[in-house]
């Protein structure tokens, strides 16, 4: 029996959110991540040690990337302009901006986890002096490399998987939005 490849198309540009296919490239590179770090433990070869590093690079980098371009997309879906300020900011502001005034406040916790991943990928992408003082907030000075490990990889995947920062595959079409924990206790919402 021949092979048939089936061709779907896209959605219409106004639902297409590009965060979602870098969230799922960064969960392969935490994978690739875990694959470096078992080679690693079974070879001893240094090489591996670097490609786990490497991997770990890519998942902070792609998953900040992917969290920051959910938050604009979501703003987008909503037709709604996103506020003044930084990528957390919007965050932030997210559960009344875009399910209501009677929405939650977005959690102590992921704030927290937003910070730490903007952290990380400044001080990757930037490696500036204040890049590294603000990361010093969560890591000792000069630990850096030993940090960036599958595990981390790992833990940088699970806290992008909290309910209020998971991104959902589709809203719906343009006014209906799935406002997910913890903005309105994952209750659909009209605005």
């Amino acid at each position: 029996m021949p092979l048939t490849m089936h061709v779907v198309s896209p959605s219409p540009a106004t639902d297409f959110v590009p965060a979602v296919m870098i969230y799922r490239r960064a969960c392969a590179t935490a994978h690739q991540a875990q694959a470096r770090a078992a080679e690693h433990l079974s070879t001893g070869r240094n090489e591996r040690r670097l490609r786990e590093v490497d991997a770990a690079v890519e998942t902070i980098v792609l998953a900040q990337a992917a969290c920051e371009g959910w938050i604009h997309a979501a703003y987008r879906l909503a037709g709604i302009d996103p506020p003044q300020g930084g990528w957390i900011a919007r965050w932030q502001a997210a559960p009344q901006a875009i399910c209501g005034p009677n929405a939650r406040d977005l959690d102590t916790k992921t704030v927290e986890i937003l910070g730490w991943l903007s952290r990380w990928r400044n001080y990757l992408v930037h490696d500036d002096a204040q890049a590294r003082e603000r990361l010093h907030q969560y890591i000792a000075p000069g630990s850096e490399v030993e940090q960036l490990t599958a595990g981390m990889a790992t833990e940088v995947i699970e806290r992008a998987m909290r309910p209020s920062l998971m991104p959902v595959p589709s809203w719906g079409r343009r006014r209906w939005l799935v406002c997910i924990l913890p903005f309105s206790g994952g209750q659909r919402t009209r605005t």
